[in-house]
Formats: C-alpha cells, sequence, structure tokens
C-alpha cells in the first residue's frame, strides 16, 4: 500500500473452518483470511472477494456471502467461478466437482442477498439456464454481447494468455441445441467429464432483455 496497492483480491471459499482447511490444506487459513481483511479495513483498501464454487461449498455460497458482508461491510463486490475442472489438482480429487443443481438455489440467493443490499457481482463458467434473473451478470454473457476479450497473466509457463472465445463446450447436445438463449450463453464447461450436459436445461424466453439490461450503462445491481 505504500507502493500505491489500494485494492485487493482476497479468496473466500467459505465461512467454515472445516471447509476452507480442507481446500487449502491448512487449519489456520479461515483465520489468515480474517485477519487479512481486518488489516485491510483498517488501512482503507478496497476488495474484492472471490469464490470458487465447488462440491464442498456450493450448499452455502449465499451463507457465506452473508457472513462476510455483515462481518466486513466495506465489501463490495463478489466473484464466482465454478471449479475449472481440468487442471491437476481437481483430476487428483475428483470430490471437489460440484453439479450444477447443488449450486443453483445457493448462488441464486447470494446474488439475490448482494443486490438487494447494493453490492456489485459476476459469475464465471456457470450456463445461462442456471443463472435466473440473472443472467445479465454471467462474465462469459457479457462479453459475448459485448464483444470484448481479456488478457489473462500467468506466473508460470504460460506466461500471458489472450481470450478472445467465450464458449465452452457448447451445443453438445439438445437441451443447447433447442434454447433460445444459446447465443449468448457459453454453454457448459468440460461436458461429459467435468459437468453433466443432462443438467441443462432448455430456455425458451427472449435473450432481449438480458442484451438490453448489459448495454444499459450506469446500472448499479453490477460492476
Amino acid at each position: 500500500m505504500e507502493a500505491g496497492l489500494g485494492h485487493f483480491h482476497v479468496t473466500v471459499n467459505s465461512h467454515r473452518r472445516q471447509v476452507v482447511s480442507f481446500l487449502s490444506g491448512s487449519p489456520d487459513s479461515l483465520s489468515n483470511i480474517v485477519r487479512s481483511l481486518v488489516l485491510l479495513r483498517s488501512r482503507g483498501a478496497t476488495v474484492d472477494v472471490n469464490q470458487t464454487i465447488c462440491a464442498q461449498n456450493a450448499d452455502h455460497l449465499h451463507l457465506t456471502a452473508r457472513w462476510l458482508c455483515s462481518r466486513f461491510p466495506f465489501l463490495r463486490h463478489f466473484s464466482w467461478t465454478c471449479l475449472d475442472t481440468l487442471v491437476e489438482r481437481v483430476r487428483e480429487h475428483p470430490e471437489t466437482v460440484p453439479t450444477l443443481r447443488a449450486v443453483q438455489r445457493p448462488l441464486r440467493e447470494a446474488m439475490r442477498y448482494l443486490a438487494r443490499t447494493g453490492r456489485t457481482f459476476r459469475v464465471e463458467k456457470v450456463p445461462l439456464c442456471y443463472m435466473g434473473e440473472f443472467a445479465p451478470f454471467a462474465t462469459e454473457t457479457r462479453a459475448i454481447v459485448k464483444g470484448e476479450e481479456r488478457t489473462i497473466d500467468f506466473l508460470d509457463a504460460r506466461r500471458s494468455y489472450r481470450e478472445r472465445t467465450w464458449r465452452h463446450g457448447y451445443g453438445r447436445g439438445p437441451a443447447c441445441r433447442a434454447c433460445s438463449l444459446k447465443k449468448i450463453c457459453a454453454g457448459l464447461w468440460d461436458p461429459g467429464r467435468g459437468y453433466d450436459p443432462a443438467e441443462l436445461v432448455t430456455q425458451k424466453k427472449s435473450p432481449a432483455p438480458i442484451v438490453r439490461r448489459i448495454l444499459t450503462p450506469a446500472r448499479r445491481a453490477a460492476r
């Protein structure tokens, strides 16, 4: 912060100590996270909360959001990403892969709570059939509608990756082929191996309201 850094991203995968300890491999992880947030708050920093959705935290996403906002009201933005099943550690621990059905209700409750309290959020790797009224806040859908790309910098041999396409396992089955939202949905991440295409649900609603909401400037429900 003395060098000028004022905005931070802090990963908080759960407010339950045993879950955080299991995912991190350290019994002190949650205590360290809380101490970090206390220090950042005391220094006047702004903080975004990042959370990877997995089988161990999927059922209490909404409770974690409420706990964080209650304890640290200065938190204003949350970012959820469904587990990337293509990385080596997930292959070693397949028990961490969530089902979409397990994610649906807690994630929507969390988004409703954040919207109601004036906070902002984004969701990645969740198909639109599981986003409900919050489809405009899907990262990939926003990028598809706006024609955006992004550059991701890694600390390993990958160095830098420029992401221009936002479609995952799109069109793998009748649910996607007949879906009215297929032009603005990224589809299913790692279909058939990580996530089950049988969980996808064909949508019949018009994509126009979603597109309009994304393109409408100065909305405070998302950043």
